[in-house]
């Protein structure tokens, strides 16, 4: 009879042990959450995956030595080459823009809403020298700019 006793109390768990357990997932689950990263907004991601192919073309045309171009339509922005003749598709679309975020590239010596194929074009050289431009990401009322500068140095200016 003793023997059966002692099994059963060492069978179960007691309450402080469960109530211990139940601690440690909650604080491990806690600091799971904490950790995540916040979620970006369409016009920030927009932004930031630009920033990265702008970076990417210039990389790409001071090591193959051509001349590349990053043209921004309606709803992407897609990686253009010079052929010698004319500009020719490089193939690849670089991004799609997410629903409801716009691009415009603007030259400092062009105005706003300009029309033709060189207003939407930003032009990198084999010296790994580019024009100077600047990047307008909108979405609803946020905006947000990509500077790039003579070097191909991109910068972001966050307005809203």
């Amino acid at each position: 009879m003793t023997r059966r006793a002692t099994l059963s109390r060492q069978a179960g768990m007691t309450l402080v042990e469960v109530m211990l357990v139940v601690f440690i997932v909650g604080l491990v689950a806690g600091v799971v959450v904490m950790t995540l990263p916040a979620r970006q907004d369409p016009h920030e991601k927009a932004a930031d995956d630009l920033g990265r192919a702008i970076r990417d073309i210039q990389d790409m045309s001071i090591l193959t030595g051509e001349t590349f171009a990053l043209l921004a339509s309606e709803d992407t922005v897609s990686l253009q080459k010079w052929d010698g003749f004319e500009w020719q598709p490089a193939g690849r679309k670089l991004t799609s823009l997410p629903e409801g975020v716009d691009i415009q590239l603007l030259h400092p010596d062009k105005r706003p809403g300009q029309d033709g194929k060189r207003g939407r074009m930003l032009v990198f050289d084999p010296l790994g020298v580019t024009e100077p431009a600047n990047v307008v990401i909108s979405y609803g009322m946020f905006q947000q700019t990509l500077r790039i500068e003579p070097d191909g140095e991109v910068s972001h200016v966050r307005s809203e």
